[in-house]
C-alpha cells in the first residue's frame, strides 16, 4: 500500500453552460384535449392543419392552444371541444380535413411545481406528471415550430440562410440549432446547442447526381441502359425518399402564372425516362413526346434517368430540382465523415456566442421573447446561460518501465525517454509485412520500395526505443498483396511459418481490404494484425515519429504487452482488492433497417490493475437496448477473472463488480434498472467466486453517455475548453439517482463534450467523489493513446468493440437484405433480421483476451 499514490487533488473551477433557465409558471388551469383526428401521418402536416384551424377561428383560439402534432392539445380555454372542417387547398383540388377535438381533463397550476419536484427524484414519471411536463415543454417550443416549419417532435432545425458547404458525393453541411426543455433540480431549463447535419445538395437533380457519382462522371454517364447497372442502383439508393419538384421555369411552361407545386418524394429511379411509354388517352406515348405534345417542352436528354413520384408519374431528371435542407440519414463514407468533422468543429468561445445570439441576440432563432404563447402563460427564458461551480481533478501518476513516470500536461504526455511497462519480443520469424498499398510497392520501383523500407526501419527503431525486442523485417518477410483479391494474398502467408504478428500496409481508403484482413486474422488464423496507411509515410519526420509511436502502442498491446499503468489509490481500493471493472455497450443499425441486429459488447478486466481485458460479443434483435445475454456474458467475464490469478489452479475471490454502461437513453433508465440490473443481481447471487465471508459480490452500475448536448465553457478565462478532469455535480443534475458530468479528456480541436454519469446501483456504498475519481483515473488506462480519453477505458473498449464487430463477418458472405435487386418475395422475407446468419458474430475469436480491435 505504501507504493500507491494518494487520492487525487481537486481544484475549484467555474464554468458557463449552454443551459438557460425558464422562469414563471402558468397561473391559470390548462385543459387537455385528445383524440385530435386530422387524418395524416406526418406530425408536421398535422401541426399545419391545427395551426390553420387556429388562424381561421381566432375567436375560439385566442390565446392560442399548443399542440404536439399527434393527439394532444393544451389550452387555457375549456370550450374547444368539437368537430371542425379545415380546407387546406392550394388550387382547384379540394383537400378538406375533418378535425375532432375531445376534452379529457384539466391541469391545475399547482401541478406544475409538483411535476418538477417529482421529475428530480423519479426515473419514470406518473402519467399526470408526464402530461404536465409535456405541456411546459410544448409552450416553450411552439414559437420555434411555427417559425421554422419543423415537426413538433423535431429537436433541431437548420438555418435557412446557411451557405453551401460541400462534403462531396452530393452532400453539403448545414448549420442549425438543437433545443430540449428539461426539468432539473425543481426548475425548468432549455438546453441549446449548435448542430451540423449532412444534407442533400439543393437544386438541379442532374448536377447532384453527377456530384454523387464523382468527378469522372458527366451527364452522358447518366444514360443507364437498365436498372441492374451498379451505378444506377447506387444512385437509386442515394435518392430514394428525397423530395423533388418541377424546376420553376419548367412549371411556368406547364402552369403559367401559378406557384410551383409541393415537393414530392422519389419512390424510385427509372432508366432512360424519356423513352418510357404509357397510355395517353387512346394512344401509346413516350414521356418525351408527352411533354412536347402537351406543353411544347423539349426533353433534351431522353436517355437520362428519371424519377417516379407516384403510382404512375415519371419525371425526367433534367426538369427536376431538389428541395433545400433535406437531412441525409444514411451512413457517411469515411472521406465524408472526415470532412464533416472538420467543418463542424467550433472553438468553444465561437460556439457559445452562436448559441447566445440565437437565444437573445439579433438573430432570435427561437423567438422565445416574441412568443405569444409564452407571454400568455407567464413563462420566459433567461437570456443569460446558467453558470455552475465545479472542480477539476489533478491527473494521476502514469507509470512506465523501470518505474519512470510520465509528465502530464493538459491531459496528455509523450513517450520520450520511456519504455513500455511490460514490453514484448518480436523475433524476425515472428512477424511479417504484406503491402496492399496503391502507391508504395516492393517491386521494381526503387523509390517506392525505399519509402516502405524507410518506414519499417523507423517503426522498428521506435519499437526498440520503447523496449520491444524486435528483429528487422527481411525482404522475404515483405509480401506484395493483390488489392483485387486480398483473401488470396493472405492465404499465401500460410506457406510460411506462422507469425505471431502481421503488419499490413493499406491505401488511404481501403475499407474492403481492411475488412478482409481483420476477418482473416481474427477469425481464421488467429494472428494479430496491425494496419498502417501508406499516405502517412510521406509526412515530415516528426509526424512520422508520432505515427510510429501510435502504431507501437497498438502492436505491443495486441501481442500481449502492457504500455503503461495508472497509479491511483482509487483503482487500488476498488479493483486491486478483489474487484472487476466492466464496460458494456449496445450499438444499433440505422433507423428503419430491420435486417441488421443490435450488437452488445462486454469488456472486462482480469488482472489486479485493470490493464488487461477480455472481450465478449452478442447479437440481439434490432433496436433492443437491454443486453439480453448479460448474465451469460458476465459469467464468462468472471470465469476469466477468477482463473487468471498468480497461483495456477486457485480461483480468485470476487467482492465487487463495477459496470460502466453506455448506450442507454434517459427513457430507458427505468427499464434497465428493472430488467438488466435485476438479471445481473440474480446472477451474482449464484456466483461461486466469493470472498471469505461467502457473501455475493456487490454491484456498482453506472450509466455513461456522450449522446447529449450539454457543454461547458470556462468562465475565466473566456476561451478554450475546460481542463481534463472537470466535474459538475450540482445545479443542472438530478438529486437522485447520483448524477454528474465529467470531462475527462483535453479538447484538442473544437468544443469538448463531457460524459454524463448516472449511478443506478451502488451496493458498495461508494461516494460520489470516489466514483468520479475512479472514472477519471480509468480514462488514463486506454492502451491506444498517451492522453486521457473521454470515457473510462473499459467502456471506451466496449464502444470500439461494437463498431468493430462486423469485421468478424466473412466479407464474402451475402448479408441478408443487402441486395437491392432482390426479388419482392425475398425482400419481404428479409424484413426480419436473420439471427442465424448474424449469430456468427457471437463466436469470439481466440484473441479475445487481447485488445485485438484497437
Amino acid at each position: 500500500m505504501s507504493n500507491v499514490a494518494p487520492a487525487l487533488e481537486i481544484v475549484p473551477f467555474q464554468a458557463r453552460t449552454n443551459m438557460f433557465q425558464i422562469s414563471g409558471f402558468p397561473k391559470q388551469p390548462y385543459t387537455q384535449y385528445q383524440d385530435i383526428v386530422p387524418a395524416v401521418q406526418s406530425s408536421r402536416r398535422a401541426y399545419e392543419i391545427i395551426d390553420e384551424l387556429q388562424h381561421r377561428e381566432p375567436s375560439r383560439f385566442t390565446p392560442r392552444a399548443v399542440y404536439d402534432g399527434k393527439a394532444i392539445m393544451f389550452s387555457s380555454k375549456n370550450d374547444l371541444g368539437g368537430a371542425y372542417s379545415i380546407d387546406m387547398s392550394r388550387g382547384a383540388r379540394r383537400k378538406v380535413f375533418e378535425v375532432s377535438i375531445n376534452r379529457v381533463g384539466t391541469l391545475d397550476p399547482q401541478k406544475f411545481r409538483d411535476a418538477l419536484r417529482a421529475s428530480d427524484t423519479n426515473l419514470q414519471l406518473s402519467g399526470e406528471h408526464q402530461d404536465t411536463i409535456s405541456l411546459l415543454q410544448l409552450i416553450v417550443k411552439q414559437a420555434t415550430i411555427r417559425r421554422h416549419g419543423i415537426s413538433p417532435k423535431a429537436k433541431f432545425f437548420l438555418r435557412s440562410d446557411t451557405k453551401p458547404n460541400d462534403i462531396t458525393r452530393g452532400l453539403n453541411v448545414a448549420v442549425g440549432f438543437w433545443q430540449s426543455v428539461r426539468p432539473l433540480c425543481g426548475k425548468l431549463f432549455v438546453n441549446i446547442d449548435t448542430v451540423h447535419m449532412p444534407v442533400y445538395k439543393e437544386g438541379d437533380l442532374l448536377n447532384v447526381a453527377i456530384s454523387f457519382l464523382g468527378e469522372r462522371f458527366g451527364v452522358r454517364d447518366l444514360a443507364f441502359k437498365n436498372s441492374s447497372d451498379p451505378k444506377f442502383r447506387e444512385l437509386q439508393n442515394f435518392f430514394k425518399g428525397v423530395r423533388i419538384r418541377y424546376k420553376k421555369e419548367v412549371w411556368q411552361r406547364i402552369r403559367p402564372g401559378t406557384s410551383p407545386p409541393p415537393y414530392k418524394r422519389i419512390l424510385r429511379l427509372v432508366p432512360q425516362a424519356g423513352s418510357e411509354t404509357f397510355m395517353w388517352g387512346d394512344r401509346k406515348c413516350s414521356v418525351k413526346q408527352y411533354y412536347k405534345d402537351k406543353y411544347n417542352l423539349d426533353i433534351n436528354r431522353p436517355l437520362v434517368f428519371g424519377v417516379k413520384i407516384g403510382s404512375t408519374a415519371v419525371l425526367p431528371a433534367e426538369i427536376c430540382e431538389i428541395e433545400k435542407g433535406q437531412v441525409y440519414r444514411r451512413s457517411l463514407m469515411t472521406e465524408q465523415q472526415e470532412q464533416m468533422i472538420g467543418k463542424s468543429r467550433k472553438d468553444p468561445s465561437e460556439k457559445l456566442k452562436m448559441i447566445k445570439d440565437a437565444v437573445a441576440g439579433d438573430e432570435q432563432q427561437f423567438d422565445y421573447a416574441a412568443s405569444d404563447i409564452m407571454q400568455a402563460s407567464g413563462m420566459s427564458v433567461n437570456p443569460n446561460p446558467v453558470d455552475v461551480q465545479g472542480w477539476s481533478f489533478k491527473s494521476p501518476c502514469i507509470e512506465y518501465g523501470n518505474k519512470k513516470t510520465a509528465q502530464i500536461n493538459k491531459g496528455g504526455w509523450n513517450l520520450n525517454g520511456q519504455q513500455f511497462f511490460k514490453p514484448t519480443v518480436l523475433r524476425k520469424e515472428q512477424w511479417m509485412v504484406i503491402n496492399f498499398s496503391s502507391d508504395v510497392d516492393t517491386g521494381p520501383d526503387l523509390e517506392k520500395k525505399n519509402r516502405l523500407i524507410g518506414f519499417l526501419q523507423k517503426l522498428q527503431e521506435n519499437l526498440v526505443r520503447l523496449g520491444i525486442l524486435v528483429a528487422s523485417a527481411q525482404s522475404g518477410q515483405i509480401l506484395t498483396g493483390n488489392r483485387q483479391a486480398p483473401k488470396t494474398s493472405l492465404e499465401k502467408l500460410k506457406s510460411y511459418p506462422k507469425p505471431s504478428f502481421l503488419l499490413v500496409i493499406l491505401p488511404k481508403y481501403a475499407l474492403e481490404i481492411y475488412h478482409a484482413v481483420k476477418h482473416w486474422g481474427n477469425m481464421e488464423v488467429e494472428i494479430p494484425t496491425q494496419c498502417a496507411r501508406e499516405d502517412k509515410f510521406k509526412i515530415n519526420d516528426r509526424s512520422l515519429d508520432q505515427y510510429c509511436n501510435n502504431l507501437a502502442l497498438q502492436i505491443n498491446t495486441k501481442i500481449g504487452g502492457i504500455n503503461s499503468k495508472t497509479n491511483a489509490k482509487i483503482i487500488y481500493d476498488c479493483i486491486c482488492q478483489n474487484g472487476i471493472v466492466i464496460g458494456c455497450d449496445v450499438s444499433h443499425p440505422p433507423p428503419g433497417n430491420l435486417t441488421k441486429p443490435s450488437i452488445a459488447s462486454l469488456v472486462s478486466s482480469y488482472d489486479r490493475e485493470a490493464l488487461k481485458y477480455a472481450s465478449f460479443i452478442r447479437v440481439q434483435e434490432p433496436s433492443t437496448e437491454i443486453i439480453s445475454d448479460i448474465d451469460q456474458m458476465l459469467e464468462n467475464a468472471i470465469d476469466k477473472y477468477a482463473n487468471s490469478g498468480s497461483t495456477p489452479g486457485l480461483a480468485r475471490a470476487l467482492e465487487r463488480v463495477i459496470i460502466f454502461r453506455d448506450g442507454v437513453s434517459d427513457g430507458e433508465l427505468q427499464k434497465v434498472k428493472q430488467e438488466e440490473i435485476l438479471k445481473i443481481k440474480e446472477f451474482l447471487q449464484r456466483c461461486k467466486y466469493r470472498a471469505m465471508d461467502r457473501t455475493a459480490p456487490k454491484l456498482v452500475y453506472i450509466v455513461v453517455t456522450k449522446r447529449h448536448h450539454v457543454r461547458f465553457f470556462p468562465k475565466y478565462p473566456l476561451k478554450g475548453n475546460c481542463p481534463p478532469g472537470f466535474v459538475v455535480d450540482t445545479g443542472i443534475v438530478y438529486d437522485t439517482p447520483m448524477d454528474f458530468y465529467l470531462q475527462s479528456h483535453a479538447g484538442l480541436i473544437g468544443t469538448s463534450r463531457p460524459s454524463h454519469y448516472i449511478v443506478l446501483e451502488n451496493e458498495c456504498g461508494l461516494t460520489t467523489r470516489q466514483i468520479q475519481e475512479l472514472s477519471f483515473a480509468l480514462s488514463h488506462n486506454y492502451a491506444g493513446a498517451t492522453r486521457s480519453v473521454s470515457l473510462p477505458a473499459p467502456l471506451y473498449y466496449a464502444d470500439r468493440l461494437c463498431s468493430y464487430a462486423e469485421y468478424n463477418l466473412n466479407p464474402a458472405a451475402k448479408i441478408p437484405g443487402s441486395d437491392a435487386a432482390s426479388s419482392a418475395a425475398s425482400r419481404e422475407q428479409e424484413r426480419a433480421c436473420d439471427m442465424t446468419f448474424w449469430g456468427q458474430l457471437n463466436q469470439n475469436p481466440k484473441l479475445s483476451d487481447k485488445l485485438y480491435y484497437l
